[in-house]
């Protein structure tokens, strides 16, 4: 193929090769290729999902919050979310989860 370097794709057949050798299990080697195929697209036909803010996500949290009607859940989510330290949205999701439907509109 003229104007196209190949030396990209010697090396990641090389890679394949030596994984398809090696003791690694096959569901794993079908990952390792899968992320090969991913990394020599990128930027062509896969695109980086842009990373949010922590911020815009507790303003997201918050948001939501307001749109609870049960006022104990809202209560609960709210102290959640400002209680120090890490975890905050891992105890909101928590909450959620454990949540009634009826309770939670919104959330899947």
């Amino acid at each position: 193929m003229r104007g196209v370097s190949t030396s990209g794709w010697s090396q990641r057949w090389a890679r394949w090769t030596a994984l398809a050798e090696s003791d690694v299990p096959n569901w794993e080697r079908d990952m390792v290729r899968d992320a090969e195929w991913v990394d020599a697209g990128f930027g062509e036909r896969y695109i980086r999902v842009p990373k949010a803010e922590s911020r815009e996500g507790y303003a997201d949290m918050g948001a939501f919050i307001e749109t609870v009607a049960n006022a104990h859940l809202r209560d609960r989510l709210s102290r959640a979310t400002h209680r120090e330290g890490h975890g905050a949205f891992r105890r909101f999701k928590d909450i959620l989860l454990d949540a009634q439907d009826d309770d939670v509109e919104g959330f899947a």
